[in-house]
């Protein structure tokens, strides 16, 4: 476990201690970036559905 300064807790928050963090986030999430953008392509495109077209449950 590591020791912190509590005075600098801010930077701690913010920071990663090894770059392994960034290379295995990164990939998944780009995927999930272009799963979520290929979803809403089909919805607008192909389904025509907009924020007016959404349920009741929004008003």
């Amino acid at each position: 476990m590591r020791a912190y300064n509590t005075k600098h807790f801010i930077k701690i928050l913010f920071s990663l201690h090894k770059s392994d963090t960034l290379k295995i986030l990164f990939p998944s999430m780009i995927l999930v970036g272009l799963y979520s953008w290929g979803i809403q392509y089909l919805e607008v495109e192909y389904l025509h559905l907009t924020s007016k077209s959404g349920s009741v449950m929004w008003e």
